[in-house]
């Protein structure tokens, strides 16, 4: 993708003015967005004519405000309650009428994945699309995202240098450490430094709203912090963080923003007890653990049972922590200026 190579970034000016031309450069541009529209009006067609009243909603990184260029898209299709049909068969009907419009290329359905799911190229804007069936966490998730990252000034561009410094470095994608999960480990770190709130707090005195048998509301409180630190400070400091953390014997949770000895989830009749919901879905609704055998693990904010690194294997583990290291490494060796310029062209170091 050309946004991959930051050779075409001239990293003049001073560390404030670098950010600003990397953030213009890699983010999505206006026209992706008109074609954006273009896909979603023609999936919109397609899925009026063989479910009524159904809702097309995008979630991702086009909600969070971290899309950048080429970015897939990600939405899902609200079923309406009176609707006489599960998520498997309406993924089926939808993979059909898809294959039969020349619109849509490479069309492919999912059934037996947790959350039913149809993909597919538009064959005139070339994007490509990842549309799921029920799942309406991944939207809560997403403005829950939206939110934190929305509070702070100084978050969005952290937040859209160290997705650019993953992606460079080729270890964020299918398979490897999704950009979901990078995006909970920034916003742990910058609950460590007390610029966000936990999830737990955001929570209390809230009236519950269950999606999926958890809670997924959340109060929007005016973010009040006293840490002076710059977006320089905090990228350095990102780094420094995960560099030496002990991913092996600890669950990174947002929702207390500690770090919880992953003995202390081993046996469920023992967990924290600020995770009764959690108790309550494992013991009394079936619902399945949170997996600990995993070199990260980064629990769910809404979702207590799912650990977002889960896709993350050992090599790609050993790999990202490394890499962590020589970020650090060149945090406390360069100056401000030259931070961005060395980091952004040592990938793969």
């Amino acid at each position: 993708m050309e946004y991959i190579n930051p050779s075409c970034l001239s990293f003049d000016g001073d560390f404030n003015t670098q950010i600003k031309e990397i953030i213009n450069y890699i983010k999505i541009s206006d026209e992706e967005r008109k074609n954006r529209r273009i896909v979603m009006y023609d999936l919109d067609s397609v899925l009026a004519s063989i479910c009524k009243g159904s809702q097309l909603e995008e979630f991702g990184s086009i909600l969070t405000g971290l899309a950048l260029k080429n970015s897939d898209i990600d939405c899902f299709v609200n079923i309406p309650l009176d609707v006489g049909e599960d998520a498997v068969q309406l993924a089926l009907r939808t993979h059909r009428a898809l294959l039969k419009n020349k619109t849509f290329v490479n069309v492919k359905v999912f059934t037996k994945t947790m959350i039913p799911k149809v993909n597919f190229k538009h064959r005139e804007t070339k994007i490509f699309c990842d549309v799921t069936f029920s799942g309406r966490g991944a939207l809560k998730n997403s403005l829950l995202l939206q939110y934190l990252i929305s509070s702070e000034e100084r978050i969005l561009p952290l937040m859209f240098i160290v997705k650019y410094w993953a992606k460079i470095n080729k270890i964020t994608g299918r398979y490897l450490m999704s950009n979901y999960c990078l995006i909970l480990l920034v916003i742990f770190f910058l609950q460590t430094e007390r610029i966000l709130p936990t999830i737990e707090f955001l929570q209390l005195n809230v009236e519950m709203e269950e999606t999926d048998n958890w809670n997924t509301e959340f109060a929007r409180v005016v973010n009040l912090n006293d840490n002076p630190k710059s977006v320089y400070e905090l990228l350095g400091e990102f780094f420094r963080f995960y560099s030496v953390l002990d991913f092996k014997n600890n669950i990174i949770s947002l929702y207390t923003g500690d770090l919880i000895k992953r003995k202390s989830f081993a046996n469920v009749e023992k967990i924290p007890s600020v995770y009764e919901i959690y108790w309550v879905n494992v013991m009394e609704h079936n619902l399945p653990a949170l997996v600990l055998d995993t070199p990260f693990c980064i629990q769910d904010p809404f979702n207590h049972s799912r650990n977002a690194g889960v896709t993350v294997k050992s090599q790609t583990a050993g790999c990202i922590v490394k890499l962590m290291k020589n970020a650090a490494s060149i945090y406390e060796h360069e100056s401000e200026d030259y931070f961005l310029r060395k980091l952004l062209n040592s990938y793969g170091k």
